[in-house]
């Protein structure tokens, strides 16, 4: 009898504990992504620009890649494509470099608008699909994620 009272007590004791870890998501203000065209950095890499409009009532940031002003690091970004109008979207080339840790960001205040590039894992170079769309997911430092609109850069 002994045994069971402990383990109902452990039992209790691991909800309790679970029950205590569980994190409430941020609050993520609603911002506006989309493709404003292309671009070569000073490297020589053709990039994508997007516009990000922060409509929220709080800053929102986005890591960069160390020596950039405005290009979004690639553990923070992906392209994903899908048939046009069709609403499964699938991860495009997906980004398996190891990467140092961002130590700039971009830091978008209420109201305003920004730019900023990504590669779009090699869309630019290779595979533009006329049938085929295309959106970059990026995640903000509060771990909100923000989708572009479609986007195809073959037109």
């Amino acid at each position: 009898m002994n045994v069971l009272k402990a383990g109902g007590m452990v039992i209790a004791l691991l909800a309790v504990s679970c029950a205590s870890a569980e994190t409430v998501a941020p609050h993520c203000p609603a911002v506006d992504v989309r493709h404003a065209g292309e671009n070569v950095d000073a490297a020589g890499l053709r990039v994508a620009v997007f516009s990000a409009v922060n409509r929220g009532e709080a800053s929102i940031e986005f890591p960069l890649e160390s020596r950039s002003t405005n290009i979004i690091h690639g553990r923070y970004a992906s392209t994903e494509r899908r048939v046009l109008n069709d609403g499964v979207w699938k991860e495009y080339s997906p980004n398996l470099d190891e990467m140092l840790a961002p130590t700039r960001t971009m830091i978008i205040a209420p109201g305003e608008e920004a730019e900023f590039w990504f590669d779009v894992n090699g869309l630019l170079l290779n595979d533009r699909r006329p049938e085929m769309e295309y959106s970059v997911v990026v995640r903000a430092v509060s771990g909100c994620v923000y989708r572009s609109l479609p986007f195809n850069p073959s037109k």
